[in-house]
């Protein structure tokens, strides 16, 4: 009597190589997600105790490269307006 075998996978009780690669990378996955959701993403308001995120400039339509750019035109002039529409304490994200 023939036993009829089935390939890993499909209806089989043992593991095969490919499992444990599959669980690494989506362990991985979800890893790199996790870092980039709680430590890489920015600030969008500052937060309730932090100070306030500049996201606009009058130079560039586009958000973080607009503030590139108007600081690269003239720094000093662009830290005036921020100290101006933010007050004393405000936080430019550089990229």
């Amino acid at each position: 009597m023939t036993v009829p075998t089935t390939p890993f996978g499909f209806g089989s009780t043992t593991t095969g190589p490919n499992d444990t690669l599959l669980f690494s990378l989506t362990a991985l996955a979800a890893a790199s997600l996790l870092f980039a959701f709680f430590v890489i993403r920015p600030r969008s308001k500052g937060g309730r105790n932090g100070p306030p995120v500049v996201t606009t400039s009058p130079v560039c339509g586009l958000p973080v490269v607009g503030t590139i750019v108007e600081f690269g035109k003239s720094p000093v002039k662009m830290v005036q307006r921020c100290y101006e529409d933010y007050g004393p304490v405000f936080t430019v994200p550089v990229g």
